[in-house]
């Protein structure tokens, strides 16, 4: 699958009101270039939130990830 082909896919996943972060974006899309894709999303003026998340690792750990959105223009 092409790179514009998956934030294509990413796009509109997002436009439909979905979240990612680094990890689902690879269980879905097969690609771990989420920072790079939003930053794409960004330059072609889309407005891309960034959220830190903090959750628990499976050993216990804190651990702090990034969740991406996309905000809709009323």
């Amino acid at each position: 699958m092409s790179s514009e082909s998956i934030i294509n896919k990413v796009t509109a996943y997002l436009l439909n009101g979905g979240t990612l972060t680094v990890k689902s974006c690879w269980m879905m899309f097969g690609t771990t270039e989420m920072r790079k894709i939003a930053s794409r999303l960004r330059k072609r003026g889309h407005k891309v939130a960034t959220r830190e998340v903090t959750g628990t690792a499976n050993d216990g750990r804190e651990v702090r990830y990034n969740e991406y959105r996309i905000i809709k223009e009323a």
